[in-house]
């Protein structure tokens, strides 16, 4: 196989994302309940088509040419294996036009060595192979007919089929075989893969060692793909399951070519291979359904390649900044009796014999944690005025903050002086907390889907808009077939103004502070049988804290219970008796300096601060960490059940605020193919997953 088709197969295979190419977009578990078991149902069916007493017309029934000798069964036969391959091939549309995102993680970021214990290349040859078959005969049954011509004695305009029967029962033969590369073989070395058997020399099954591999490879695997590793291991084994679906009709319809064409009975080796068929899927889905029960379901956006303010992240600015003052501009006397490390708490009173700070914009607010580096200095003042103050300061004594490049505003020799012998007005670098340059405000407001239109939550953001941050979701209406995706649309930001008409601080906004910038990293899930319906931000003791409301869902129906409704929280503080522990930035930079991509570092029931950027970094004049602002929606759209706050990130560098869902789970709802009409109990009916309706 050429290495570019068999990362194509892998595509299909692995990212799974069912983009539709029919007026129905398949998804998950249940489709392949209900399509299967019709595929299966047909599959039986078809077996009284080539016995004796199935010669009879059906109603409605499709007349394909009469052939010499074998007629009227024979016709059947085809038009019963063109149909299932038409349903067949609705799926096997949707998995070939399915995003190339997680192969490409996964082939990037696990190691060779990984790849090659998952056998993912086997797995692949393997399908593939099935695959092939499958259209092979898709193929004969197609496109056997010549337009051009009509069979002596048929009825006039029927096309001849001009596909002899030794090609049929050439291709049956091989399919049918006892040998490694025939689909028997094929299938059977699927379900050693998927279900090994027990015993001393028995290997792990590849969900098993896939589901490891993804953990221990850390959460940047799969971050790409916006896919939870529960949904990736679901979606491979519906690819898995599609195959399998090809390989039994493909066996079934090949025994009966050969008893078509009297070749023999067969009855007894299609019902024996029908008993193994039902027992791999019964073991296959008691495998795959106990990985699926501990894989994680958390999804989560990387870092984009590029990053792009207002695009791929927002800050929050100016909140805490670098600000160069002297002693004596900090108290009512000006005297310069103290030392910098006393003016823990300050602010300016004046400009004394208009040094400096005549020639720099004042701080209109309050000076924190004023420290001092040396008595003189050079001072680069940025171009750049609304987010920085300085672009860095060169001290005497070789020390500089911030990264020292040309300086286009042109330096600014400042000294501190002595005064009455005794006093040293020093420089001081200080925070400076001011308000009216700073986008420092977060939405208090809930964001809520339409549950009166039976709509969820399918993606979410974050996006700064008036220099307000808020949450905004995607909604997508439910029906009893799944999620609609025409009906996807993100909701509009609430973009008020905090200074707008009965908009009221600490209940429409929290404004950050310097005693009030914590943000709580929470994951908040709701129970069994809830969805996400809403988000927002609260105040509890000065942190933005995460609340999101979920609605029980009739899995059945599809149909939501709005009265049902809940908020879930997680309103633990650092005065609980379980204390929030605080994630701590040790000198960061900012944060897109890096070339290293963001690893989540943090932890739920942790707390973190946005603070000002390391001063001999970044002259403390940046506000960290970032806030992550890329749209985050599992593609393919599935429901979700939970969301998190967390922060990622490299070492001395202020990193990101970022958000997570929880992908529903799915684990309890897959379950053996098997006919429809023998479906009873918790059919598939009975069960709801995701599935794209035009």
């Amino acid at each position: 196989m050429r290495s570019s088709h068999k990362v194509l197969v892998v595509v299909s295979l692995l990212a799974a994302a069912f983009v539709s190419s029919s007026s129905a977009e398949f998804a998950d578990v249940t489709d392949w309940l209900q399509i299967g078991g019709e595929v299966l149902a047909k599959i039986f069916h078809t077996w009284e088509v080539v016995s004796p007493e199935g010669e009879h017309d059906g109603p409605g029934e499709y007349r394909g040419p009469e052939l010499p000798g074998v007629r009227r069964r024979e016709r059947k036969l085809l038009s019963h294996i063109a149909e299932v391959s038409r349903l067949v091939g609705q799926v096997q549309r949707s998995v070939q036009a399915s995003s190339e995102a997680t192969v490409r993680a996964l082939m990037t970021d696990l190691p060779d060595i990984v790849r090659l214990e998952l056998r993912l290349d086997r797995l692949t040859e393997i399908m593939d192979g099935v695959a092939v078959r499958d259209a092979e005969l898709s193929d004969y049954i197609k496109n056997g007919y010549d337009n051009s011509t009509e069979l002596l004695g048929t009825t006039p305009g029927r096309s001849a089929f001009r596909v002899e029967a030794h090609t049929l029962l050439d291709f049956a033969n091989h399919a049918v075989a006892h040998e490694e590369s025939s689909v028997r073989g094929l299938m059977s070395r699927i379900n050693s893969l998927v279900a090994p058997t027990s015993g001393p020399f028995h290997s792990r099954s590849i969900f098993v060692l896939l589901k490891d591999a993804l953990k221990d490879q850390g959460a940047g695997v799969l971050c790409g793909t916006q896919q939870s590793p529960q949904q990736l291991l679901l979606n491979l084994f519906n690819s898995i399951q599609l195959v399998q679906l090809q390989g039994f009709a493909v066996m079934q319809f090949s025994w009966m070519i050969l008893r078509l064409y009297d070749k023999g009975n067969f009855s007894v080796e299609a019902k024996i291979y029908e008993r193994q068929f039902k027992r791999h899927q019964e073991t296959q889905v008691g495998v795959v359904r106990d990985v699926l029960k501990t894989a994680s379901r958390t999804a989560w956006r990387c870092d984009p390649s590029v990053h792009v303010e207002g695009r791929t992240f927002d800050q929050v600015t100016r909140l805490l900044q670098g600000f160069l003052v002297n002693e004596v501009d900090m108290n009512r006397e000006s005297s310069c009796k103290d030392n910098c490390a006393a003016y823990n708490l300050a602010q300016t009173h004046g400009c004394y014999e208009a040094q400096y700070c005549d020639q720099q914009p004042k701080c209109h607010g309050h000076l924190h944690d004023c420290q001092y580096f040396d008595a003189d200095m050079w001072v680069c003042p940025s171009t750049n005025y609304t987010r920085r103050r300085y672009e860095y300061l060169e001290f005497e004594n070789g020390k500089v903050l911030g990264k020292k490049k040309q300086c286009h505003q042109g330096t600014t020799k400042v000294d501190s002086w002595w005064r009455y012998l005794a006093w040293h007005c020093s420089y001081c670098m200080c925070l400076c907390d001011e308000e009216s340059l700073s986008d420092r405000y977060f939405s208090l407001r809930p964001v809520l889907s339409d549950i009166s239109n039976n709509k969820v939550v399918t993606g979410l953001r974050l996006v700064k808009n008036n220099r307000v941050f808020h949450f905004q979701i995607e909604q997508g209406e439910v029906t009893s077939k799944g999620l609609n995706k025409s009906e996807l649309d993100w909701k509009s930001v609430d973009g008020f103004s905090t200074n707008g008409r009965n908009v009221q601080e600490g209940q429409d906004f929290l404004k950050l502070a310097w005693n009030q910038r914590a943000i709580d990293l929470d994951d908040l899930v709701a129970p069994p049988g809830y969805v996400l319906t809403g988000v927002s931000f609260r105040n509890i003791g000065g942190h933005l804290n995460l609340i999101m409301r979920a609605t029980p869902i009739d899995i059945r129906t599809g149909k939501l219970r709005p009265e049902g409704s809940i908020w879930i929280d997680n309103p633990n503080t650092p005065n609980s008796r379980n204390p929030r522990v605080k994630l701590n930035l040790d000198k960061p930079d900012i944060s897109t300096r890096t070339i290293a991509s963001s690893i989540p570092d943090s932890q739920p029931d942790m707390y973190m601060e946005f603070t000002n950027t390391d001063f001999e970094a970044d002259a403390a004049q940046t506000t960290v960490p970032f806030i992550d602002i890329q749209y985050l929606a599992p593609d393919p759209p599935i429901l979700l059940s939970g969301v998190g706050i967390f922060h990622k990130g490299q070492p001395n560098y202020g990193g990101f605020i970022a958000l997570k869902v929880y992908t529903y789970d799915f684990s309890h709802v897959i379950a053996p193919l098997s006919p429809n009409d023998e479906l009873e109990g918790n059919s598939a009916n009975e069960y709801f997953v995701e599935q794209n309706v035009n």
